[in-house]
């Protein structure tokens, strides 16, 4: 037998934390939100679906922070005021927050019920399963007279693989990636009735452009709540504070566009949205048919840029031949043109040539890293792509870009490897003999339309550039809307 009292728990069994009694002047509101797609990860561990708090309230907390500051933060002239209304509602290290946050999956639970409020009992934590599987078939070689196994992956059907590619398995012995789908769970928060209408902006905003787990800003983990839904695009202006000056945190909205509203699961809204921005970056618009070329430029400026660091005066005989639709004028280095536009949907971007290496390097593909600085990789994307379902039960994808600062440049990372010479570990160059800090010119430009075939570029002979900026984001949205 316990010879002391335990203490008072701090957190319930269902992961939320245990409140302190409402006061007069506190209120308990509760949500039914429905996982729309499929949850990744969120867990402890990055990329992992947590087996005991699939939703936490600390994750809540942490998007309902960012969706204020979106909405409700885009009224402050500066970021030092802004942070000080932030710590007064959701809290600092020196002021706890007046929001209580807690998630059940149990109808009966009565730390999460409110009288007065009607809610569903079809809570689920849902069903976990693989990302896809491999399909095994046996090949007859002729040339070699044996029989062959190959395993090609497929995406679960629910996926939109363009989303999924840091999922995808590289061999079939890998350990695949789960996710849950068929999550319906009960959201309660507690605050005082003074902060209402911060707290409706905040969450609202959450449910209808964020999501829970990893990689919500390209649509995994899309939410909705028929609470909180929308009648249309328009309704969608109440959230819109606007700044009086440029922020420096991401605001609503620098632009939306949503396809066209049907009757029809989330997931398959999602994955035509997808489709959409594959056929942006990738083919038919940024990339060639028959010979698989890119149409965007920062291959040919890794090229250029090794090319020039190793004073290489041929290119070796296993690269492409230098591309001549990139007769655009340089941009800051005296012979070669070098352009990141496609650093605008977030970094960083790992970029891999396969099949080109440099003279008496590791021998390993040309794979450069572009990231956010010397010191930071990470970028947010400003561009948010995820099915939103709208009051009446229609389903469109929505394209959403934050309003952000212009990204005033970024860093070309060089890569090496280990290999083993004359037996002894040396690290040797994969690319660059030195990493590059990219400026912003070389980043946004209107030379970047100029060229033949760029995805910034007309659409057709005698049409409008979709870029005068020579801004990818803005190049985007006008495909979008007239191709």
């Amino acid at each position: 037998m316990a010879r002391t009292i335990p203490s008072f728990p701090t957190e319930l069994k269902n992961g939320g934390t245990v409140a302190p009694p409402i006061t007069a002047t506190e209120t308990l509101h509760t949500y039914d939100i429905e996982v729309i797609t499929p949850l990744f990860g969120g867990g402890v561990e990055a990329g992992v679906n947590d087996p005991i708090a699939l939703i936490r309230p600390s994750s809540i907390r942490g998007h309902l922070r960012f969706w204020w500051r979106a909405t409700r933060g885009a009224t402050f002239s500066s970021a030092a005021e802004m942070r000080q209304r932030e710590a007064e509602i959701w809290g600092s290290t020196e002021e706890p927050s007046k929001v209580v946050v807690r998630v059940t999956f149990d109808p009966n639970d009565h730390s999460c019920s409110n009288s007065s409020e009607p809610v569903s009992t079809t809570l689920s934590k849902g069903q976990s399963l693989p990302i896809g599987w491999f399909d095994r078939k046996e090949k007859f070689n002729q040339h070699t007279g044996k029989k062959e196994i190959k395993h090609k992956f497929y995406f679960d059907n629910d996926i939109a693989e363009y989303a999924a590619f840091p999922c995808r398995p590289i061999d079939h012995n890998e350990l695949l990636t789960n996710i849950t789908k068929g999550i319906v769970f009960r959201l309660c928060l507690e605050y005082p009735d003074s902060l209402r209408s911060d707290i409706e902006a905040a969450l609202t905003a959450w449910v209808n452009f964020g999501g829970i787990g990893a990689r919500t800003r390209r649509g995994f983990g899309a939410l909705y709540c028929e609470k909180l839904a929308k009648v249309d695009k328009e309704s969608f202006s109440l959230l819109n504070k606007k700044s009086s000056s440029p922020s420096v945190w991401p605001i609503l909205f620098h632009d939306c566009y949503l396809t066209a509203s049907k009757r029809q699961l989330a997931t398959i809204s999602w994955k035509s949205g997808i489709l959409q921005f594959q056929q942006f970056r990738q083919c038919p618009v940024g990339r060639r048919e028959g010979n698989g070329r890119s149409n965007w430029p920062e291959a040919e400026a890794i090229r250029n840029l090794v090319y020039e660091q190793w004073s290489l005066t041929n290119p070796p005989q296993n690269w492409h031949r230098l591309d001549p639709i990139f007769n655009i004028p340089p941009s800051t280095l005296e012979q070669y043109p070098v352009y990141f536009p496609r650093a605008e949907f977030g970094l960083p971007i790992i970029f891999e040539i396969r099949g080109e290496t440099i003279p008496d390097g590791s021998g390993k593909n040309i794979k450069p890293t572009l990231q956010f600085s010397e010191k930071h990789d990470r970028l947010a994307s400003p561009l948010m792509i995820r099915p939103i379902k709208f009051k009446d039960g229609s389903v469109s994808c929505m394209f959403l870009r934050l309003r952000t600062p212009t990204l005033p440049g970024a860093f070309l990372k060089k890569s090496t490897s280990i290999i083993r010479e004359n037996g002894k570990n040396v690290e040797k160059d994969n690319d660059l003999k030195d990493s590059v800090s990219i400026e912003a010119n070389q980043i946004r430009n209107p030379k970047l339309n100029s060229y033949t075939n760029s995805p910034l570029g007309s659409s057709s002979p005698g049409k409008t550039p979709r870029s005068y900026d020579g801004s990818a984001l803005d190049a985007f949205f006008e495909y979008l809307r007239n191709g």
